[in-house]
């Protein structure tokens, strides 16, 4: 529990909870974004058009009582709640396969339904409190991988970091960032599956990529404004 505890601090409330009767995991819950155990939080990336990743548990009996849109399909899954272990478990997913219009949006899902909703999995969720008032569900599975979600639909707002932009891309070596006035923190980037692979703190607004095999990757970039993730092809 170490991983999700860490990133709960904030909440000023939590509780666990593994009754298939309590009513507050009941309804549509849109996702936030995902952090694997093996380091990176990614948030529901920017779009076009904009994704907007949910589940729906249904207060009815199973065999199907869940729903959602992974962002790109829509799946319907079966959850078998276990009280006396406070977890359940998937034992029915059913999901298309269809590419989203935008490629990275294609890659968020894949993990998505790789993680968090793959049958034989077993997870855990809890409700806390944030910092600002609103009440955030976090499933984590048995690899200490986690997701959070809220009851309102996911809103991208349209603020300075969006208007950060990366280049060249395609890269060969460095890649540039222009951000105008924005500072930039530290670098990281992620493969496909979510491993951090290279961090920089250098605030030059370039990372040094050349010695990164040929292929898609995720650039998180922290500022005091907050984070982004943006994608990048190495050549």
């Amino acid at each position: 529990m170490i991983k999700i505890l860490a990133f709960l601090s904030v909440s000023t409330l939590l509780i666990f909870q593994g009754n298939a009767q309590n009513p507050d995991l009941f309804g549509t819950w849109y996702l936030q974004g995902y952090q694997l155990n093996s380091g990176g939080y990614f948030p529901v990336p920017q779009t076009s058009p904009q994704i907007a990743p949910y589940v729906t548990f249904l207060d009815i009996p199973e065999p199907q009582n869940g729903e959602g849109d992974g962002g790109c399909n829509l799946f319907t899954a079966n959850f078998v709640y276990d009280s006396s272990e406070s977890l359940y478990q998937i034992d029915v997913f059913t999901a298309p396969s269809n590419p989203c219009t935008d490629p990275i949006g294609t890659d968020y899902e894949a993990i998505i339904f790789q993680k968090f909703f793959e049958e034989g999995s077993m997870y855990h969720y809890a409700f806390y409190t944030a910092t600002d008032g609103n009440t955030v569900l976090v499933i984590q599975n048995q690899f200490l991988d986690f997701a959070e979600f809220k009851n309102d639909p996911l809103a991208v707002p349209e603020n300075a970091l969006h208007t950060i932009s990366l280049y060249p891309n395609p890269t060969t070596d460095k890649l540039f960032l222009h951000s105008g006035a924005i500072p930039i923190e530290k670098l990281s980037v992620f493969d496909l599956s979510g491993q951090r692979i290279l961090e920089s703190t250098n605030t030059a607004h370039f990372i040094d990529v050349s010695n990164l095999a040929k292929g898609l990757y995720l650039l998180e970039i922290t500022t005091p404004e907050g984070k982004t993730l943006q994608k990048f092809i190495k050549k």
